[in-house]
């Protein structure tokens, strides 16, 4: 038999003569994987090469095509946020903000184009100040809500100024373009200790048809005395 001592020096050498070491931790992944499904809002049939688009963020202009099933996949995307934008020809555009932390699925029902005027806008609120200035305000991205005869929208814009709007529609089948009166109202954020902020209304009138809206009051005044002119929105359906 091996002495204490035989039996020691043995695993050393086995050790020093390449025995099998300690693996070292998995490091977690740094990619992910955006996969879903795009179908038929009403009648929940998939729909076939639907292109998807990343519009912005590390992974800008990465882009998909669905399957027969209406499936997609695309991997290896970084972590973070950013905007997928799916679009089928016949079909209003879908876009869904996403923030990864994980393998993310979505499933995406697409709307029968020409049906409603909900979705996603982007457009310009523009007005004349009390010293005569004209400004043009970029509003990045707004969500309508139209039913029926009704159309409305909450919206923030670049600068110091937030605005809604909310119209009847004249003909509500939108044959091509129709007429659109309701209300608006314009929000300033002024600096101060506290900030404070002022609001404005007026009555609008203006035009829509499906990828166009224009609607101007011809003049608002606000609660803290501030007086506009000739304030216009403006915006086009995102395709």
């Amino acid at each position: 038999m091996l002495g204490r001592s035989a039996v020691i020096a043995l695993c050393l050498a086995a050790f020093a003569c390449g025995g099998p070491e300690p693996m070292p931790p998995t490091a977690p992944s740094t990619t992910f994987t955006l996969s879903g499904r795009v179908i038929d809002a009403d009648t929940g049939a998939a729909l076939a090469s639907a292109a998807i688009n990343i519009l912005d963020g590390k992974d800008a202009g990465r882009t998909a095509v669905t399957d027969a099933a209406g499936s997609f996949r695309l991997a290896g995307l970084t972590a973070g946020g950013f905007t997928v934008r799916v679009r089928d020809q016949g079909y209003d555009s879908f876009f869904q903000g996403v923030t990864f932390v994980a393998d993310t699925s979505i499933e995406v029902r697409l709307k029968a184009a020409n049906q409603t005027l909900a979705g996603t806008w982007t457009g310009t609120l523009s007005f004349t100040t009390a010293n005569g200035a004209r400004q043009d305000i970029p509003v990045p991205q707004l969500t309508i809500v139209h039913a029926g005869d009704a159309v409305s929208s909450t919206f923030l814009t670049s600068g110091p100024y937030q605005g809604s709007f909310a119209g009847t529609l004249r003909d509500p089948s939108i044959a091509s373009t129709t007429a659109i009166a309701g209300t608006m109202a314009v929000t300033l954020d002024l600096s101060g200790r506290p900030p404070t902020t002022c609001r404005g209304t007026a009555d609008f009138t203006g035009t829509v048809n499906w990828t166009q809206l224009s609607i101007v009051a011809p003049r608002m005044v606000f609660e803290c005395g501030t007086v506009f002119t000739g304030v216009a929105m403006s915006f086009v359906r995102q395709q």
